[in-house]
Order: structure tokens, then C-alpha cells, then sequence
């Protein structure tokens, strides 16, 4: 399991309500995605992945149940098309526990450097790591709260188990 400053490396995007962030520069190098159906889609992610909704079968690569993905696997970074399944204008993006970050616009240039993915880990490694400090914040806040309602209902049930009863309200 990933830690918080880890992005998760399952194939599709969870499905929670995530908040989505773009960090600078956040550049569209298609020059394409305020055009349509590049901007609608868009639109689409962001609302789904805000929302923690299934992304439709387009957004994914089609054999993305039955291969590897090597970017995802080496460096953490997924990608979806916007357009449809084949189109070349895909978002890279990571995701974490409580966030995912926008990285960039592009096409499939990332996927013929060898190893695959190293230019695009180059040019975003620095911004991988604000990401990773970002998603750390909403988890560590969460495991906070979670561990808070834990030690209260230890202390109930150590209390209920040493003859404590609830006070019953007067008439």
C-alpha cells in the first residue's frame, strides 16, 4: 500500500472524491484542450474525479487491464485520453490518497524515451515532490481524525467494561 507521499500505482483512478490540483507550470503542449471534445472531457475527469466517480472506458488505454503500464510502474505518473481510447491527447497526472495532480498536457512523445517516461519524470520530479507534500497534508489529517475517534471509543468501551454506565437524563 502506498504511504501518503507515494502516488498510487493502480491502473484506474479510485473511486473516492479526490480534490484535484494543477501545480505551475501546468502546460497544455497539445494546444488543443480548449477546443472540443478535448475540453469537455476535461471538464468530465475533473468532475468525476472530485466527485469519485468511474471515469468512462475512453478515458483509459484499451488494454488497460490485460498490459503493464511502465510510466505508472517506474514513476507513479498515470494518463488519461481525453478525445477517447487511441486519441493522442492525453493528461498526465498523479494520484494519492486525497489528492491527484495535474502535470501536463501532451501527446505520446513520453512513451518513446527509454526507459519510458524518463523525460516526462525529469521535467515533473520536482513537482512530484510538491505533490507528494501536498497529498501528505489531507492524509496526515485524516489518520489524525480517524486515530482521535479510535482513543474515544477505547476510553467508552474501558469505561463500560469497569461497571461506567450512561447517565440517564433526569425528569
Amino acid at each position: 500500500m502506498a504511504t501518503s507521499d507515494e502516488p498510487l500505482r493502480g491502473p484506474r483512478f479510485q473511486l473516492r472524491p479526490k480534490e484535484v490540483l494543477r501545480l505551475d507550470p501546468f502546460i497544455d503542449h497539445t494546444r488543443l484542450i480548449k477546443t472540443e471534445p478535448y475540453a469537455s472531457d476535461f471538464v468530465e475527469f475533473v468532475r468525476s474525479i472530485e466527485n469519485g466517480l468511474p471515469l468512462g472506458h475512453g478515458f483509459y488505454r484499451r488494454e488497460i487491464d490485460t498490459t503493464p503500464d511502465e510510466m505508472l510502474d517506474s514513476h507513479g505518473i498515470k494518463h488519461v485520453h481525453l478525445g477517447g481510447a487511441g486519441s493522442d491527447v492525453l493528461l498526465f497526472s498523479a494520484e494519492y490518497e486525497d489528492v491527484v495532480i495535474l502535470l501536463e498536457f501532451n501527446d505520446h512523445k513520453h512513451f518513446k524515451t527509454d526507459p519510458i517516461g524518463t523525460l516526462l519524470n525529469a521535467l515533473h520530479g520536482r513537482k512530484m515532490a510538491q505533490a507528494a507534500a501536498i497529498a501528505a497534508g489531507p492524509a496526515a489529517e485524516r489518520r489524525e481524525r480517524e486515530q482521535r475517534i479510535a482513543d474515544r471509543r477505547q476510553r467508552f468501551k474501558d469505561l463500560k467494561a469497569n461497571g461506567w454506565k450512561k447517565p440517564t437524563p433526569k425528569a
